[in-house]
């Protein structure tokens, strides 16, 4: 599968989404309230425009904004080229398996049987 411009624009809405669930995740109610986090605001801002719509992502609630990019990929990942689409980009952008520090945090030391350890980059947080 190639197609650039569908490659990217479902590569943002996919990253997109990974960032608005991480919020809902934490209990973020309203995407007015990310406007203090200059840094990732802007990055979803970016992100936000290729979702289709005229809702600006100061006024609605996270809950909304992560059905509407649902929407947006679900729209793209239609019939079997969009399936295909899917899962080139999951795989070419690193958007299927979860990066190295993560990978690596989970092994190192020793695990007792019937012990559940935190990861390491857990406890940062």
């Amino acid at each position: 599968v190639e197609d650039g411009g569908q490659g990217e624009e479902l590569h943002k809405l996919l990253e997109c989404f990974m960032y608005l669930k991480v919020y809902q995740i934490w209990g973020t109610e309203r995407m007015s309230e990310l406007k203090g986090q200059e840094d990732v605001w802007s990055h979803l801002q970016e992100l936000w425009e290729v979702v289709r719509g005229n809702n600006s992502l100061e006024g609605i609630s996270v809950r909304q904004a992560v059905g509407l990019v649902k929407t947006e990929v679900c729209n793209l990942c239609e019939g079997e080229e969009g399936m295909e689409l899917l899962a080139d980009v999951l795989v070419r952008e690193e958007l299927l398996v979860p990066d190295k520090d993560f990978l690596d945090s989970l092994e190192g030391g020793e695990e007792v049987e019937g012990e559940v350890t935190v990861p390491r980059q857990l406890l940062l947080i």
